[in-house]
């Protein structure tokens, strides 16, 4: 550097430096011989002029002409950078719509694409040379619907890529670095269910909804404040595909929207990372927050299928001791900052230690959460429902644990299916989320035994080919809503009712070697039938209650083949659902309306037309958005018709009433095929899956 040009820098650092002494605003007052100008690009508007702001240092590129305008989209931009006394210049890159991030452009000229209808939904911008020593760029989006998303610094993104929300406003400014200031991380999720969070979580503020089940598959993280260089990095794990190989930096998008993540690792890059440590901590669906983890290590699950709700990131000075374990009154549920297989823990209720030369240890959730540990075949009674189930074996020195339930009312089954087991620490944890009906718990993979004649079934474990001093059985009972403690089960054979709607609140388990039996009076508990599992078949046929149901009695009395109300209706068993069938034949085609001809929806037009004496057209999604009105499923009746269109078709049902066992039952319009072709209708009475219906907002229950 000359003579001249060293002294001109030292005036402008002078001067730099005396302006710094004002209160308030005055570290953004322009600092002689920088300015910036430029231009915007919009659609419907073209090229519109920046506005400077000498007092702030502060450059405008607006996205309307007027303030009565609307906002319209960026298409390009073009910002000049001028200096007196200093070298140095900046570059900046836009995101353009669908093509992605464009080559670095310098000063003064344009980024972007102008005239295809493609807008800018992002930007990063930079500093170089000597510039950049002494200096910082900052910017600012202001976004459709989010408002101010704040500044960002130093080839950080600021923008929304891949959201329709476009850029209304964009604010950059160059102001002085001051070590005396302090450096922000912020941060936002995206939610599996939610999307995006419109605002930034700063500084310990949670991003996410913890406890709510909204799942993260995405993130980003910036720095902010001109305090030192550098930049903030991350990546996500996800258990089908480990960890990401390239980490995201500086608010880019880390994860893939609709693939869950499972773990987190932040670390800070450039001179900040000499004077910060980054620290964070996740919420983990089923265990709460974790304990903090810092520069780079895994935070979340990592070998299990468990995801995150929501993230904390501050940063702690180097030298500095850890952020409390309740900052912002968020107390931390873990105290181990990775779950992985081998981690022995329970959610709510920290490190999961079974007591010394316990062979197996359980514990179980109700809506009060976790229960206390117990082992050995105690019996764990906690007098409500059942949503989950955590077990721990340590007996086995090789194979796998299995853990399944079933919920009430034909609900799914529910595993723990993680891949790895080590079998002297680990758990198998089950959080169904909803009451569980019957367990099932095997010490080996294996697989089920189906007998077609009398419809049961076995579990056959691979221990059969074991050496079978070697080999164990597990044996656990459950204790039922209606019919008390089953009989002993084991070996991943289902305890408890199934298909019947009985919840289970007591349990217990045993280990013991293969071949031996529990004592079947364990701790004075005794089963109260030597039943393992009660099913419907276990009762006979329900009948359609029909005492006082003028719609119940009608429908049975105008079917060809029917027999008397009072008698069983015919039962068949599809899949895991069982209907009661109704002898009537009618010759299918589409379009049909009458005992001729007809389809499903002609069924139900019949029937409306013949029971309550009106016509409703053969339409499906017409009967579903336009006739008669939504009810509560708890005001239904018979007669009533229901209505489930997720697209331009759908089913229709009619509501019959209950059975004797408080099942709700649907008369519908079924069409089985046969040999290929649909040749019959078959009106029959089925199972309805009440809570299902009730919580998904796509199945509509019309009233006549």
């Amino acid at each position: 550097m000359s003579i001249r040009n060293f002294v001109k820098a030292i005036s402008l650092l002078l001067t730099t430096s005396i302006v710094l002494g004002v209160a308030g605003t005055a570290r953004y007052v322009a600092a002689a011989g920088i300015t910036l100008s430029g231009s915007s690009y919009v659609q419907k508007y073209g090229t519109i002029n920046g506005d400077w702001d000498a007092q702030s240092a502060t450059l405008t590129l607006k996205g309307r002409l007027d303030p009565n305008d609307p906002y319209r989209p960026f298409e390009a931009v073009n910002v000049k950078l001028d200096t007196t006394g200093i070298t140095g210049s900046l570059k900046y890159s836009v995101y353009v719509q669908s093509k992605g991030w464009q080559d670095y452009k310098d000063s003064g000229e344009d980024a972007g694409i102008k005239n295809k209808a493609l807008k800018i939904e992002a930007i990063k911008m930079e500093l170089t040379g000597e510039l950049a020593k002494t200096y910082m760029i900052e910017y600012a989006v202001l976004l459709e619907k989010y408002g101010n998303q704040g500044y960002v610094s130093e080839g950080s993104v600021a923008g929304s890529i891949g959201e329709p929300k476009k850029i209304e406003e964009i604010k950059i400014r160059i102001v002085p670095l001051d070590k005396t200031s302090t450096t922000n991380v912020n941060y936002r999720v995206h939610r599996e269910s939610g999307g995006w969070e419109t605002k930034w979580a700063k500084n310990g503020g949670v991003s996410g909804t913890a406890g709510k089940s909204k799942q993260i598959d995405c993130f980003g993280l910036t720095l902010s404040g001109n305090q030192y260089k550098g930049g903030i990095s991350y990546r996500a794990y996800r258990k089908e595909s480990d960890w990401e190989t390239t980490w995201s930096s500086n608010g880019e998008i880390s994860g893939v929207q609709g693939k869950r993540i499972n773990a987190v690792a932040i670390n800070l890059t450039g001179p900040v990372a000499e004077e910060y440590d980054v620290y964070y901590r996740v919420y983990v669906t089923g265990f709460g927050w974790l304990d903090w983890a810092k520069n780079g290590a895994a935070s979340g699950v990592t070998g299990l299928s468990y995801s995150l709700e929501a993230i904390q990131v501050v940063l702690v000075k180097k030298n500095n001791p850890a952020p409390a374990s309740d900052l912002n009154g968020i107390a931390t549920d873990v105290d181990i900052e990775e779950i992985k297989p081998g981690t022995p823990i329970l959610p709510g209720r920290g490190v999961f230690k079974m007591p010394e030369g316990a062979q197996v240890s359980y514990a179980v959730k109700t809506a009060d959460g976790w229960s206390e540990i117990v082992s050995d075949g105690a019996k764990l009674d906690v007098s409500k429902p059942i949503t989950g189930i955590a077990v721990g074996v340590k007996k086995i020195d090789s194979g796998r644990l299995e853990l399944c339930a079933d919920k009430p009312y034909f609900g799914d089954d529910v595993y723990d299916n993680t891949e790895s087991y080590d079998a002297k620490f680990d758990l198998r944890i089950i959080d169904a989320g909803k009451s569980i009906e019957n367990i099932r718990i095997a010490l080996y993979p294996g697989w089920y035994s189906y007998n077609e004649e009398d419809g049961t079934e076995e579990y056959v474990p691979y221990s059969y080919y074991y050496n079978f001093s070697q080999a164990f059985s597990i044996f656990y009972r459950v204790k039922t809503s209606k019919y008390g403690w089953m009989a002993w089960t084991k070996d991943g054979l289902r305890c408890g009712t199934d298909e019947i709607g009985n919840t289970i609140s007591a349990i217990q388990i045993k280990v013991v070697t293969f071949g031996q039996s529990p004592d079947p009076n364990l701790n004075q508990v005794t089963s109260d039938t030597d039943k393992t599992v009660l099913r419907m078949t276990d009762f006979g046929q329900p009948k359609v209650v029909t005492s006082g149901n003028s719609f119940a009695n009608w429908c049975l009395s105008k079917f060809p083949y029917n027999k008397a109300s009072s008698d069983y209706l015919l039962q068949y068993r599809a899949n895991r659902f069982d209907f009661y069938q109704i002898g009537a034949r009618w010759k299918y085609k589409l379009g049909g309306k009458s005992k001729k001809h007809c389809d499903c929806t002609g069924f139900a037009v019949w029937v409306f037309k013949n029971y309550h004496k009106k016509k409703v057209k053969h339409n499906s999604h017409y009967l579903a958005y336009n006739y008669g009105k939504s009810i509560p499923y708890k005001n239904i009746k018979p007669g009533d018709l229901l209505c489930e269109c997720e697209t331009y078709h759908g089913d229709l049902f009619f509501y019959m009433g209950k059975d004797e066992y408080g099942h709700d039952l649907v008369l519908d319009g079924m069409t089985p095929k046969i040999n290929g072709k649909i040749s019959y209708l078959y009106p029959c009475i089925r199972y309805m899956d009440v809570e299902e219906w009730e919580k998904n907002p796509k199945h509509y229950i019309k009233r006549k």
